[in-house]
């Protein structure tokens, strides 16, 4: 939801903000420092100015927590060694179950949801960080599919998230290799190249998978990514500080063929700065800690098994927000200043899920996300996402509670400038964006397992702020992991209802809507199972909570 704000809340800079030189030990140890956003030259806080005396001593263990999924924010114990946990999907972004993860030796079984975690990984002595390789492969139904991605494991960080591969048939693969160099044709170690698969290959194109692939230049400057399915939908960008970016689109992939894609960086002759993004929306979704309690549902005990109802209808919202083909931040370049604060209500996941349009920009290193607490004026900076491709960001943080507004700004980093003096492209009152979560959503009726009419009706506590309720009806557990749909087990009969200010309790007959057509759904078969989950959303669409998942027999 966008809002109004006082003028001197966020001033439009007419020219850069430069951030103190300390900054760059920020980045260093990879701290998002919170500077007062009213003093556009950074006025530190107390406990700003403590962290960068640490870093200006020396970048050991503890550092930043990079996270985009809800677990507690913990220091690392050992700093050295860290963990690699992400996705493993095929080419349209379905999971994969049982894929072998590897990295330096270790691996991983993938789950049903294609989620997979690697512990051990070792930052080497005396280093910040390490690039590692990533692979994932399976045999299914004969056939050797496999993948690989990169990721940048930085020493402190507990574990490296949302590291995604995406896996198609090996003996149809191609491969894309290059070097990268400076415009005096010297070879650039340490250079990244990221790499996304696009619908269309315009200037603004839409992106298919979930975040970029990266990789990095080693010392003789090349580059490689060595498992692609075959096409010409692949965008390049090559990315070095201190030079204008270099980007290619609708690179062809053939089969057994590797394709060659060299860059050259240049120094620019100047620096323009860089607007506001545009289209920046926010929605911010709640969930229940355990997704589901339905019976015979397959799922056991563990977190995991129990949220993957939830994840499906996650993924549900987000398909309809059309945020899916939004590429997410890659893992190993996104860093989220730490909250050591939990929720009151410890039953609660909440995520605010920003977004906003993809536009080239030869200059463009990355953003930076702003958040303020309660007040539209107490900006600080929150995250880094050093990635260009990146078109979406979610906040998981543990201190997000249900009722308080959260502001956030965003503005886009020059690769030109930064890190080296934190130069930022242009921060407008306009582009501020609020939303306010949502409470937990509990079912009424049918109560989980009992038995009902060929018509049930479906009733639940109306959660505050809720002013429209869609409830989806399933006739085999709502799972992403689906033998005959890329997105998942779909609904089998979407009900709407406009509650509008009423409290108490709700109800909504199967197959009824208020204020839509909809088409008649099947008719329920007597004896069988059914599942059942209620969306509530406030009257801006930018505020939803997803109830638990239950199941009823029809008698």
């Amino acid at each position: 939801m966008r809002v109004p704000l006082r003028k001197q809340t966020l001033p439009t800079l007419s020219g850069r903000r430069i951030i103190p030189i300390i900054a760059r030990y920020f980045h260093r140890c990879n701290v998002a420092p919170s500077f007062n956003r009213l003093s556009h030259l950074g006025r530190f806080t107390a406990g700003a100015a403590l962290i960068a005396l640490v870093c200006l001593t020396g970048c050991g263990g503890g550092g930043s927590t990079k996270t985009t999924t809800p677990i507690p924010d913990n220091p690392n114990p050992t700093p050295g060694i860290s963990a690699i946990a992400g996705r493993v999907t095929d080419i349209e972004g379905a999971p994969v179950v049982g894929a072998t993860v590897s990295v330096n030796g270790l691996s991983a079984t993938t789950t049903q949801f294609g989620t997979y975690r690697i512990d051990g990984v070792t930052v080497p002595s005396g280093e910040t960080s390490v690039i590692v390789d990533i692979n994932a492969s399976k045999t299914i139904n004969g056939v050797a599919w496999s993948g690989q991605n990169s990721a940048d494991v930085q020493r402190g960080n507990a574990t490296t998230n949302n590291i995604q591969l995406f896996i198609s048939p090996t003996g149809q693969q191609g491969a894309i290799t290059g070097t990268v160099r400076n415009s005096d044709g010297n070879l650039l170690s340490g250079a990244s190249v990221y790499l996304s698969q696009v619908v269309s290959a315009g200037t603004d194109p839409a992106f298919t998978n979930l975040s970029a692939s990266l990789q990095v230049t080693a010392n003789d400057g090349t580059y490689r990514f060595p498992t692609l399915p075959p096409g010409s939908r692949y965008k390049l960008v090559a990315q070095y500080p201190g030079r204008t970016n270099s980007a290619v689109n609708a690179v062809t992939v053939r089969t057994a063929q590797t394709t060659t894609q060299s860059f050259i960086l240049s120094r620019p002759s100047s620096s323009a700065i860089l607007p506001s993004p545009d289209a920046f929306q926010i929605i911010s979704l709640t969930f229940p800690a355990e997704a589901t309690r339905a019976a015979n549902s397959g799922a056991s005990s563990s977190s995991t098994q129990q949220n993957r109802g939830s994840e499906a209808l996650r993924h549900w919202i987000l398909q309809q927000k059309g945020l899916l083909k939004k590429n997410t931040g890659n893992e190993s370049k996104v860093f989220t200043r730490t909250v050591s604060r939990s929720r009151a209500a410890a039953d609660l996941l909440i995520e605010n899920v920003l977004s906003w349009q993809y536009r080239e920009y030869n200059n463009l290193y990355g953003y930076r996300i702003l958040r303020s607490v309660a007040v539209d004026n107490n900006f600080f900076n929150y995250a880094t996402v050093q990635d260009p491709l990146a078109e979406r960001f979610t906040d998981t943080a543990s201190d997000l509670e249900v009722g308080v507004r959260y502001y956030y700004n965003l503005v886009r980093l020059d690769t030109v400038n930064f890190p080296a003096n934190g130069t930022e492209g242009e921060l407008t009152a306009d582009n501020t964006l609020v939303t306010i979560p949502l409470g937990k959503l509990n079912l009424v009726a049918p109560a989980e397992g009992a038995t009902t009419t060929s018509v049930p009706t479906f009733s639940w506590n109306a959660v505050g702020r809720g002013f429209t309720y869609q409830v989806l009806v399933y006739d085999v557990f709502p799972d992403l992991q689906s033998d005959t749909d890329i997105d998942g087990v779909r609904p089998i009969s979407k009900g709407q209802r406009n509650a509008g200010a009423n409290t108490g309790v709700i109800s909504l007959n199967y197959g009824q809507t208020d204020g839509m057509a909809g088409t008649t759904p099947p008719a329920l078969v007597s004896g069988r199972r059914y599942y059942y989950a209620v969306i509530a959303q406030d009257e801006f669409g930018s505020a939803y909570s997803v109830s638990p998942i239950h199941s009823f027999i029809v008698q």
